[in-house]
Formats: structure tokens, C-alpha cells, sequence
């Protein structure tokens, strides 16, 4: 059974996931948004547990190269996987509301949408 923290982490991850772009590249384990909307319940219950018990491990970052614009040279971009990025983008949403008193630091505009 989900403690009262553990049923808001899972608000603000779920929250964290709807903000995310439909079309984000699928990272190292490519799962996509889609594939891991199917069980969301179940996929972010899991995901806070790995996160309570200290097991949670973020994935490698796949790497891709990009052609500049312009320019026939490449320039690296990592993707990370969707589990990496809900986590990140939940830190962030709990430390402006920690922090949201002070009104400095990272602005609300740009937490619209995740990639």
C-alpha cells in the first residue's frame, strides 16, 4: 500500500509524464511514451518504489550525432530513457516547489513541456 509521499511522488511523476512531447526519442531502452502509458499505474508505482529504496539506477544515454545546420559536420546529442527523464523532470518540479517562496532560480515557463 502507497504511503500518503508515496501517492503524491506518484501525482507529480504522473503529472511529469503527461508534460512530456508525444513524438521524445525513446532512450538506451527504447520505450516509448505510448509503450509506457499502457501500464502507467503499475510502471510509475514501480518507479517510486526503485526510488524510496534507493535501487533506482539511471540508464546509459544513447548517443546520436546530428548533422549542424548549414555544415556537413555532426555534433553528439544524448537521449535519455523515459524513466531518466520523468525522474529529472520531477526533481526539478519538487525543488521550485520547495523553493517557490524565494522566486529566483528556474522559471515556470520553461517546465511547460519536457523533451
Amino acid at each position: 500500500m502507497l504511503s500518503n509521499r508515496e501517492g503524491v511522488e506518484t501525482e507529480l511523476l504522473r503529472g511529469c509524464y503527461e508534460r512530456l512531447r508525444k513524438d521524445a526519442a525513446s532512450g538506451i531502452d527504447g520505450v516509448t511514451k505510448e509503450e509506457y502509458g499502457r501500464n502507467l499505474e503499475t510502471n510509475l508505482a514501480v518507479l517510486v518504489e526503485r526510488l524510496h529504496r534507493m535501487s533506482y539506477i539511471p540508464q546509459p544515454v544513447r548517443r546520436v550525432y546530428i548533422t549542424k545546420p548549414g555544415s556537413t559536420k555532426q555534433r553528439p546529442m544524448g537521449i535519455q530513457a523515459l524513466e531518466d527523464k520523468l525522474v529529472q523532470a520531477g526533481t526539478i518540479l519538487r525543488k521550485l516547489t520547495l523553493s517557490r517562496h524565494k522566486k529566483r532560480g528556474v522559471r515556470n515557463s520553461k517546465l511547460q513541456e519536457f523533451p
